[in-house]
């Protein structure tokens, strides 16, 4: 067992560091329970949303989470980046810009906020945002009827109003912004619509825009992925052109030192992030083989689920956490 297992595994709330095809080594905070979210996304790789809601208030514990950072940090502390991301929207837990202060005051590692968006209409919600080095916001649709299609939003919400916060942040905030589309087949693939996805990035102004597919298996099954061809069509929309991301279009994971791992590591990534056996080998360092005798020994136990998604097999947890 190593070092940074016998720490990480313990941990409730930080999870990795995992090799990140977008940030590099990147440890994980998670700030909200499993599937508590203000979307119920069609392409989910964690299935349905359990608890749909915009009620900010202290999901997970601020002191624990502060305590797990500052462990972690004692005990291993190498990153390229802290994000905020896992099991939900981060920008639903009431003190997320405090833990992000308080991670930026130990240590000069990065900060990156991974959000949907959908309450930056919010001027709370905008100025601890602000506190990251970096945010990614998730922005798949030109208008009310589409991102309602794609992201099943919490009642409450508007499209105008989600427009209209992100434009707000990009006024206020001098960090690294990046949009990220999600591009699904027959619902925001077409030309015509992501021309003005498109058109809307552009008059916000984000730092890049990146265009991601459902690769993993998707919270409903008649979830499609657009070919090659049709991203590359549509990544040259935007003005300069949108970087792909995908199975064909990433750069290989973050090479990382070969190492023993426990349980305790593979299930902290797949009950986050659902991954097959060598991206969960890759992610952390670890030999293919010994994952896989791992996976197919939790599947048989019960503890993992194995699905296909395009030919490729994929481990999720079925613990709670």
């Amino acid at each position: 067992m190593t070092l940074s297992e016998t720490q990480t595994s313990a941990y409730r709330y930080v999870f990795g560091p995992v090799a990140s095809r977008r940030f590099g080594l990147s440890l994980g905070v998670d700030l909200v329970p499993l599937k508590t979210c203000t979307y119920d996304c069609i392409y989910c790789q964690l299935g349905p949303t359990r608890a749909r809601t915009v009620e900010r208030r202290e999901w997970a514990p601020t002191d624990v989470v502060k305590r797990e950072f500052r462990d972690w940090l004692a005990h291993d502390g190498k990153a390229d980046v802290v994000s905020l991301a896992g099991s939900g929207e981060p920008t639903l837990h009431a003190a997320f810009g405090e833990i992000l202060d308080a991670i930026r005051d130990r240590c000069p590692i990065p900060t990156v906020l991974l959000t949907n968006g959908s309450l930056l209409h919010l001027p709370e919600v905008r100025a601890a945002a602000a506190r990251a080095h970096r945010v990614k916001v998730t922005f798949s649709a030109p208008d009310e009827e589409t991102w309602r299609a794609l992201h099943r939003p919490s009642p409450e919400l508007r499209f105008d109003d989600f427009v209209e916060g992100i434009r707000r942040f990009r006024e206020e905030y001098a960090g690294d912004l990046a949009f990220e589309v999600m591009a699904v087949e027959g619902v925001n693939s077409d030309p015509d619509r992501m021309a003005r996805i498109a058109k809307l990035a552009q008059s916000i102004g984000p730092d890049r825009v990146q265009i991601n597919v459902p690769v993993r298996p998707p919270c409903e099954r008649t979830v499609r992925t657009p070919s090659a061809a049709v991203l590359e069509r549509l990544a040259v929309l935007f003005d300069p052109r949108a970087e792909i991301l995908g199975v064909e279009a990433v750069s290989p994971v973050v090479d990382a030192p070969q190492r023993t791992l426990g349980e305790s590591e593979i299930l902290g990534l797949i009950s986050r992030h659902p991954a097959s056996a060598d991206e969960v080998a890759r992610a952390l360092g670890a030999d293919e083989r010994a994952v896989l005798r791992l996976l197919e020994r939790m599947t048989l136990e019960g503890r993992v689920a194995r699905r296909e998604r395009e030919g490729r097999i994929y481990f999720a947890s079925k613990l709670e956490r």
